[in-house]
C-alpha cells in the first residue's frame, strides 16, 4: 500500500523514468504531504516580504500575530479582503510550461470588544493541492493528478495588559480535503487499466499564541513580537483504494467496474483510517519592527515549524520525507507625508521586501527552497482611512537537483482594507 501511495506523492520521478513528460498545470510541490502550505499575512505583509510578527498598525489588520489586534482604535471596525493571481514557469528536464491562475483569496473582520480586548475573525486558505503529470514511457501511460484544498476559519483575541505589553491567541478550525489519483494504462486496448486513489479529509481545532512589546523612543517606536503554536493532533480521515478494470470513471481517474482476483480471492485493496493520525507541528517565531517618525517601518522575522517531528498519516519513504521548515523575511514601508501631504502620491505607502524559506518537504535528502523579492504600494482613498493595496512577489522554488521540477513564479495580490469608525456615540447638546 505505501509503495503505491508514495508513487502518487513522488510524481517527480517521472522526469527520470519517462521519455515524454507533460508538465503540471500548477505547482508540483502540492503533491506532497497535505499540499502546498500558505503562510499567514495579508496584502501589506506580502509586499514587505511576508514579515509581520513584530508589526502593528492602526490602519491595517495583521493576522501574523494575534497580539497586534490591540493596535486597533477602540472605535474602529475593519474589513480586509484579498485575491491573488499567480503566473508560473515550471522547469522539468529542460522542458518549460507556463500556467497562469487566480488563487484563493481571504477575508477578515476586526473590531474592539472593550477598550482593552480586541478580536478578529477570518477565513483564509491553509493548503492547496493542484497538479497534473502525464508520462508515456515505452508502451504505458501514467497519470498523476491531485486536487483539493484545506481552509482555516479562525477567531483571534488580543488583550492589552499595559500600554506596552499585549498578548493574543488564535482559535483555528481546519477543514477541507484533497485527493491524489494515479492511473496506469497500457497501449494494448485489451489490457486492464490500473489505478489508485487517496482521499484525505481534515476537520479539527488547534490554537496559536502571540506577544508584542512596544519600546517608545521619543518619536520612534521599536516593537518586538513572538508567536508560538504547540504540537497538536488533528482529526482527519484518510481513504485509499486500488483496483483494475476495463474503464475509468466519469472523471477519468480511477477504475470502478472490476477488481482483480488471484486464485478466486478478491485482490483489490481498500484502506480507511479515521482519527487523530495527523499532527500540526510545534512552531515559534520572533520578529521586530522599527517605526521612524511615523513614516518609515522596517521589519524582519524568523519563524520555524518542526514538521520533521510530526506524523503525516503515517507516510514514510527513503526518498520523500517531511523536514523542519524555516522562514526568513524582511521588509520596509515608507510614506512620504501621510498627514499634511498635498500631492496624492505623498500619502501613498511604498513597500519592499525579501523572503527565503526551507520548505517542509525533503526529496532525496535535499530540502525544497523558496526565495523571492516583493514590491507593493498602498493607495489611500480620499478623505477616508480605507486603502487598496497592490503587491508583486517574484521568486523561485525547488531544489538543486535538475531532474526535479523547479518553479519560477510571479504572484500579484490585490487587497482591500476598509477602516470605519462605527462605535462613536453622538452627543446631544
Amino acid at each position: 500500500m505505501k509503495k503505491i501511495k508514495c508513487k502518487i506523492l513522488l510524481i517527480t520521478l517521472l522526469a527520470v523514468l519517462s521519455e515524454n513528460v507533460v508538465l503540471p498545470q500548477s505547482s508540483p510541490f502540492s503533491a506532497y504531504g497535505i499540499g502546498e502550505l500558505y503562510n499567514n499575512g495579508f496584502g501589506r505583509n506580502y509586499a514587505m516580504g511576508g514579515s509581520g510578527i513584530g508589526v502593528r498598525s492602526k490602519l491595517y489588520l495583521n493576522n501574523m500575530n494575534p497580539a497586534s489586534y490591540t493596535a486597533m482604535d477602540s472605535l474602529s471596525f475593519f474589513f480586509e479582503a484579498g485575491i491573488k493571481g499567480k503566473f508560473q514557469t515550471l522547469v522539468l528536464n529542460e522542458k518549460f510550461s507556463n500556467s497562469p491562475k487566480v488563487d484563493i483569496g481571504y477575508l477578515a473582520f476586526g473590531f474592539p470588544i472593550t477598550k482593552f480586548l480586541f478580536t478578529s475573525i477570518g477565513l483564509r486558505p491553509a493548503t492547496n493541492t493542484d497538479y497534473h503529470f502525464r508520462g508515456t514511457p515505452d508502451t504505458t501511460t501514467y497519470n498523476y493528478i491531485g486536487k483539493g484544498n484545506i481552509s482555516n476559519l479562525y477567531g483571534g483575541l488580543g488583550i492589552k495588559l499595559t500600554r506596552s505589553l499585549s498578548l493574543g491567541a488564535h482559535f483555528n478550525f481546519l477543514f477541507g480535503d484533497n485527493s491524489n489519483f494515479y492511473t496506469l494504462q497500457f497501449k494494448d486496448p485489451a489490457a486492464y487499466k490500473i489505478g489508485s486513489k487517496t482521499e484525505t479529509r481534515i476537520n479539527d481545532l488547534f490554537m496559536d499564541f502571540g506577544i508584542q512589546y512596544i519600546f517608545d523612543l521619543n518619536k520612534d517606536k521599536f516593537i518586538v513580537g513572538g508567536t508560538f503554536s504547540p504540537k497538536t493532533g488533528i482529526r482527519g480521515k484518510s481513504t485509499w483504494v486500488r483496483g483494475k478494470g476495463g474503464n475509468f470513471d466519469d472523471n477519468g481517474f480511477i477504475i470502478i467496474e472490476e477488481y482483480f482476483y488471484t486464485n478466486g480471492i478478491k485482490d483489490s485493496i481498500e484502506y480507511k483510517w479515521d482519527g487523530k493520525n495527523i499532527e500540526m507541528p510545534l512552531g515559534f517565531g520572533i520578529g521586530f519592527s522599527y517605526i521612524i517618525d511615523g513614516r518609515v517601518t522596517i521589519a524582519a522575522d524568523y519563524a520555524t515549524k518542526r514538521w520533521g517531528n510530526v506524523n503525516l498519516f503515517g507516510e514514510s519513504d527513503d526518498n520523500y520525507k517531511s523536514a523542519n521548515a524555516n522562514y526568513y523575511s524582511a521588509g520596509i514601508e515608507w510614506v512620504p507625508n501621510e498627514v499634511t501631504g498635498i500631492n496624492y502620491f505623498e500619502r501613498v505607502r511604498y513597500r519592499l521586501g525579501a523572503h527565503y524559506s526551507d520548505d517542509y518537504i525533503k526529496y532525496n535528502n535535499k530540502q525544497v527552497k523558496d526565495m523571492g523579492i516583493s514590491i507593493g504600494m498602498g493607495f489611500p482613498l480620499r478623505r477616508t482611512s480605507t486603502s487598496i493595496n497592490l503587491s508583486v512577489d517574484l521568486g523561485t522554488k525547488g531544489i538543486s537537483d535538475k531532474t526535479v521540477s523547479r518553479e519560477n513564479y510571479g504572484k500579484v495580490t490585490l487587497s482591500f482594507t476598509m477602516l470605519e469608525y462605527w462605535f462613536m456615540k453622538n452627543k446631544i447638546r
